[in-house]
């Protein structure tokens, strides 16, 4: 009589499905997991850890942590995390040549049948460049601000001071001047705020894409002389529904970042044409160009926006 087959109990099926189910959870998550036993080889890794630390994350259980991910500082952290000493830290990885930051967390892991460490690896450096980046636009406000300010004040003691008619028809006009520079900063500021916090409005109306363009690259055709660069506007009339003053500052920038790194004896040329049931508004120069270690970055923060 054969012997019967072995059956699982309810309550050991129900434990298996839900440690599958959490195997897949942590898998899922962009955030590196690696767990490690009493004497530092890896029981697991999820995907994320494995594109991390550029090795195979199935292949790699069972070996010892320091051979898997080539980091003496990590291996001596969690040392120490066997001691009970947990820790945070950042850790500065190169990723296809470019050095990403990450935040590498230890702990120790009391589980239910073994004790180890578990470490838990965050990439932070878009965050921490969206950070750099916010700093750097609010120093450089700040220094925009004082400029013009300092001057109105200047400008408005001497008039205060002087008896006469001819300092204040000399200084009350550049003063106003400032004061509508300070305005134009202030808005600016807002709209950035605006715009981080996703509630920008567009006001879309029937706008010609080539009477948009043609003002700006006449006010920058000194600036382009001064510097040597031949600058142009090619197109013809291309009617769109948009928001023309949003399109003015994105034109004006593209422009103004064009002249600036394209060198002497170079050109500028703004584009505006339309293909299908696209317009397209384009500005092209022969400058350097962004770098190669740059490019996939901007790409990523282009598609995000």
């Amino acid at each position: 009589m054969p012997s019967p087959e072995p059956t699982i109990a309810p309550n050991e099926s129900a434990r298996s499905d839900e440690q599958r189910l959490l195997f897949a959870l942590v898998g899922a998550l962009p955030i590196g997991v690696v767990l490690v036993d009493e004497s530092l080889r890896i029981r697991y890794a999820n995907g994320t850890a494995g594109a991390i630390f550029a090795f195979d994350a199935e292949r790699a259980r069972g070996e010892h942590l320091v051979r898997a991910l080539a980091n003496v500082e990590i291996e001596r952290r969690a040392r120490e995390a066997l001691g009970g000493e947990a820790s945070v830290a950042p850790l500065v990885l190169q990723s296809r040549g470019e050095p990403r930051t990450h935040r590498v967390s230890i702990a120790p892991l009391e589980a239910e049948r073994a004790s180890g460490v578990v470490l838990f690896v965050e990439d932070q450096t878009e965050e921490l460049r969206g950070e750099r980046a916010s700093r750097e636009f609010l120093s450089n406000v700040s220094h925009e601000l004082r400029t013009p300010l300092a001057s109105v004040k200047l400008m408005l003691e001497t008039v205060i001071a002087s008896p006469d008619d001819e300092a204040r028809e000399l200084f009350l006009p550049q003063a106003l001047a400032q004061i509508d520079r300070l305005a134009s900063l202030v808005g600016r500021l807002l709209e950035q705020a605006r715009t981080e916090s996703g509630q920008l409005r567009l006001d879309l109306a029937e706008i010609d894409l080539e009477a948009i363009a043609r003002p700006i690259v006449a006010a920058f055709e000194q600036q382009a002389a001064r510097k040597g660069v031949r600058l142009q506007l090619h197109g013809h009339p291309v009617r769109v529904e948009a928001d023309g003053e949003r399109l003015a500052q994105v034109l004006v920038n593209l422009v103004d970042n064009a002249l600036r790194h394209t060198p002497e004896g170079g050109s500028v040329s703004v584009e505006v044409d339309a293909a299908a049931n696209e317009a397209i508004l384009r500005v092209r120069d022969t400058g350097e160009g962004i770098a190669r270690s740059e490019e996939r970055r901007v790409g990523k923060e282009c598609r995000s926006r």
